[in-house]
């Protein structure tokens, strides 16, 4: 998907939350080429938790 919209030329950022706790799913965003540029503070709740979330950006 990454290498279409870059072939493309029209999308120049792509960006998602993903939980804080995902470290797993942080680190291969992170290998895909994104940053993280801020985290949202008890950005979900499950009814008995909140969560927080880190915002990520890729310049493409």
């Amino acid at each position: 998907m990454i290498d279409i919209v870059t072939e493309q030329g029209v999308v120049k950022t792509i960006g998602l939350s993903v939980l804080t706790e995902n470290q797993s799913a942080i680190k291969l965003y992170e290998k895909l080429g994104f940053q993280k540029y801020g985290t949202e503070p008890k950005a979900l709740y499950d009814g008995k938790r909140y969560y927080d979330e880190d915002l990520m950006v890729l310049f493409v």
